[in-house]
């Protein structure tokens, strides 16, 4: 009969064999979860717990298969030794419950896990350590276990004093000698910090899966060979395809043509670097192409094969807004480069912050030397200033100015005049932040407006002029006529008088009014360009000095005259005695203009104007010229009076002046196609500069020298004259000095005359303006039928009938009226000559 000591030997061995198959069985679960993938975290301390227990089995078994009692019994005590050190130090909880779920056994790890002491709770129920519910079930759970007599391994949470904990619960009963269960040994393992991660895990990947389902970015991977594993619902709206279309699919399929090149270099990229982003365009399954913008990284831990993760987003309306603005700012840059306005932006300090090539082209400066160049420094002061006002004003009203314009000074130093414009920029909280505008070089269009004002200017003074000397013509064809008959019949009456006669000094106060009368005539003549001239080449230093004794007399002994006569001087074409009117008018103007003495300095010099002057004197063509130079030391002229100086009756002079002098010499000049100039500030004197052009033609041989011919003849002279004063003392004149006379008042009635006489008619003496037929044309017709017939025209005013601009065509012979006498008779020998 075995002893008390052989039960409980025999006791100890079945609950160390039932403790060695707990430990095979919790290392084993433990393992093939760990091997299964299931534990996820703490998997390193769960899998050393299995070892650890599976090694104590190991010792256990052991110890069971000692054959010898003694042996067994040492090793019984020894392995309750162990057993008790490896319960201590056991990271799970064990514990035995009786089949009424009275605590039979807890380890020490119980009492940490718990928070309560063995002592005080070794043969009490779950009812005193845990919530009714919790208590009724782990109760019922180790009733179904005995029955079933199958050990139990379950996940199951607990309600403690401190909380909620989670535990791996491994079940199994322990029997007695018979069949029946006594107690049901459990250990716990502590799972909460692996339960939590696993519920944290999860709830990040339903995140993560409502992000990736959700998101508006397109999501995929694919391997290295750019095959599809996995796509997100945006790829329906976005491109058109449904998931299940394109997973599988090559990701190079949905690249135009033209773009699958790129893929390679792609692939290659994030194979190498692991990393890989830009652009890719991709084609819709309507066929139309969408940028998407991409940062895809390359995965190769923990899986299979390598993994492309991609995100990429859609930005074709960012790119093809980019493209538009692109061209929009390559449009604007063509337009402003090949404009020929100049647009700048500056700062509101005036510094250039922005500007094209035309700009720079204006301003003389490479664009490097002008970024940041301040206004000042293309300006004088008083642009400056002005420009200053204008921005200022812009700033303050924020209105744009336009049509300003300034001077501005190049790198060259040259000066332009440009026309600008200029509007206030703002930032986006409508802060002004500087200045932009166009800027056009005007000064080409100013100079031409000048020298339109000038031409206008001309224009008017030439149909001044041409008004006036048709007045003149009028007033010269009429006064002339009236002034020749006095003269004629003061001639006739002092031939009847003796050389005491009383009445003769009367006559010839008669004679010279006429003639002084006749001299106003011809200038006013001179001004208009109608007076009757005779050029001739000459030598202007000759004829100067020729003049130049009568010019002294002429301005008084008081005033020194020098001549500076040029060398080489080139020959000109004008009638010498309009040398004598311009050399005497000058005189003159310069005398008056001297109080006292003073000085008079007349000069001649080659000279060749070319474009540059004419820049400045539009009115001028370039060509050779000789200048005759006349200055004078007198009070001079402000501006107001240059610019009248030549008009016909402007005088400073009062009633001691005609007004004719000056404006004499500019018909002169300009009859003779030249040009004067006359330079002159108040207390600095005068100088007049005439060009008269230089002639290149062949020098004309010095008028021959004519014998004096007798004032009698016996020829016969038609006369065609309308004015009847005039006809009958021409008649008178003539018959009483030999000649056979036929007067005609008209020239219709020259016309009969010469048809019903029939013999010769050796000359026509008639005036040139006459009413329904001119002199020249009456001469032409009654020479058709006559041709020896010769002609002597006569008149005040030729209306260019027989000269052009004043000038007697070669050959002519004409008779200037008022005439006297023995000017008749020598032109009509003359002419009959």
């Amino acid at each position: 009969m075995a002893t008390a000591g052989d039960r409980l030997t025999r006791t100890r061995a079945k609950v160390l064999f039932a403790v060695v198959s707990i430990l095979v069985v919790l290392g084993g679960v433990l393992i093939l979860r760990y091997a299964q993938g299931s534990v996820r975290r703490g998997t390193f301390e769960d899998l050393t717990v299995a070892l650890g227990l599976v090694f104590l089995a190991g010792l256990g078994v052991g110890y069971l298969y000692q054959t010898n009692e003694r042996q067994a019994r040492n090793a019984l005590e020894a392995s309750e030794r162990r057993f008790a050190l490896f319960m201590r130090h056991l990271p799970a909880v064990a514990v035995i419950r009786d089949m009424d779920g009275r605590y039979a056994y807890m380890n020490e790890a119980w009492e940490r896990a718990m928070g309560l002491r063995r002592e005080d709770y070794l043969g009490k129920s779950p009812f005193d350590c845990f919530p009714r519910e919790d208590a009724e079930r782990l109760i019922a759970d180790d009733r179904r276990l005995a029955e079933s007599g199958e050990s139990q391994a379950v996940e199951i949470e607990l309600h403690h004093a401190s909380g909620s904990r989670w535990w791996l619960v491994n079940r199994f009963p322990l029997h007695a000698e018979g069949d029946c269960p006594t107690h049901v040994a459990t250990l716990y393992v502590d799972i909460t910090e692996r339960k939590l991660a696993e519920q944290a895990l999860k709830e990040s990947e339903e995140r993560y899966r409502d992000l990736v389902e959700n998101a508006r970015d397109l999501i995929c991977t694919h391997d290295l060979k750019g095959v599809l594993l996995s796509v997100n619902a945006t790829v329906e709206q976005a491109l058109g395809f449904a998931t299940g279309d394109l997973v599988g699919r090559s990701l190079r399929d949905l690249l135009p043509p033209d773009g699958r090149h790129e893929f390679d270099a792609y692939v290659a990229t994030i194979a190498r670097d692991g990393v890989a982003a830009g652009t890719m365009k991709l084609v819709t399954r309507a066929g139309a192409i969408r940028y998407w913008e991409y940062r895809n990284t390359l995965r190769t831990e923990d899986v299979e094969a390598p993994v492309v993760r991609g995100m990429a987003r859609d930005v074709t309306e960012q790119v093809l807004a980019k493209r538009a603005l692109r061209a929009s700012e390559e449009k604007y840059r063509a337009i402003l480069a090949n404009m020929e306005e100049s647009y700048y932006e500056a700062d509101t300090a005036g510094n250039l912050t922005f500007f094209n090539d035309s700009l720079c082209r204006l301003l003389g400066y490479p664009r490097e030397q002008l970024m940041g160049m301040n206004d000042r420094t293309y300006t004088d002061a008083e642009s400056a200033k002005k420009l200053y006002r204008t921005f200022n004003a812009v700033y303050q009203t924020g209105e744009p100015a336009r049509g300003f314009d300034w001077e501005i000074i190049r790198k060259d130093g040259s000066k332009r005049i440009i026309e600008a414009s200029v509007s206030l920029m703002r930032d986006l909280s409508n802060r002004p932040t500087g200045f932009r505008g166009l800027v056009r070089d005007i000064t080409e269009h100013r100079r031409t407006e000048e020298e339109k004002d000038k031409l206008e200017e001309h224009l008017r003074q030439a149909q001044k002029l041409e008004s006036i000397g048709r007045l003149a013509g009028g007033v010269a064809h009429d006064f002339n006529n009236m002034l020749n008959i006095i003269t004629i019949y003061a001639e006739l009456a002092l031939g009847k008088l003796g050389g005491g006669d009383p009445l003769r000094r009367d006559l010839e106060e008669i004679l010279k009014a006429a003639g002084r009368s006749a001299d106003l005539t011809r200038q006013l003549l001179a001004f208009a360009r109608k007076q009757l001239v005779t050029p001739r080449v000459l030598d202007l230093n000759l004829a100067v000095s020729e003049m130049g004794k009568m010019l002294v007399r002429l301005i008084g002994e008081d005033i020194d005259f020098t001549f500076k006569p040029g060398e080489n001087l080139w020959p000109v074409k004008i009638d010498p005695v309009q040398v004598d009117q311009i050399l005497a008018n000058l005189a003159v103007n310069a005398r008056d203009a001297m109080d006292g003495p003073g000085r008079v300095v007349m000069e001649t010099a080659n000279a060749t104007l070319g474009e540059g002057y004419r820049d400045t004197h539009s009115y001028a063509a370039p060509g050779d010229y000789v200048l005759l130079a006349f200055s004078d030391t007198g009070h001079g002229m402000n501006a107001d009076t240059v610019g009248q100086v030549f008009d016909p009756f402007f005088t400073t002079k009062g009633k001691l002046g005609t007004g004719l002098g000056l404006a004499t010499v500019y018909g002169i000049v300009k009859q003779n196609g030249g040009l004067i100039n006359v330079d002159s500030e108040p207390g600095k004197g005068t100088t007049f500069k005439i060009y008269l052009p230089r002639w290149t033609g062949e020098a004309q041989p010095a008028p021959p020298v004519r014998e004096a011919l007798g004032p009698r003849g016996s020829e016969t002279v038609l006369i065609a004259e309308d004015e009847e004063a005039i006809l009958r003392l021409a008649e008178r004149i003539l018959a009483s000095h030999g000649y056979r006379v036929l007067a005609a008042a008209a020239p219709g009635d020259a016309l009969l005359l010469a048809e019903q006489h029939r013999e010769p008619v050796h000359l026509l003496l008639t005036d040139v303006v006459m009413p329904l037929m001119n002199g020249k044309e009456l001469y032409e017709r009654i020479r058709a039928s006559r041709p020896e017939l010769k002609v002597l025209y006569m008149s005040g005013y030729t209306a260019d009938v027989i000269a052009h601009r004043g000038i007697v065509e070669d050959g002519v012979a004409f008779l200037q009226k008022p005439f006297t006498i023995s000017g008749l008779l020598g032109a009509v020998r003359r002419a009959l000559a």
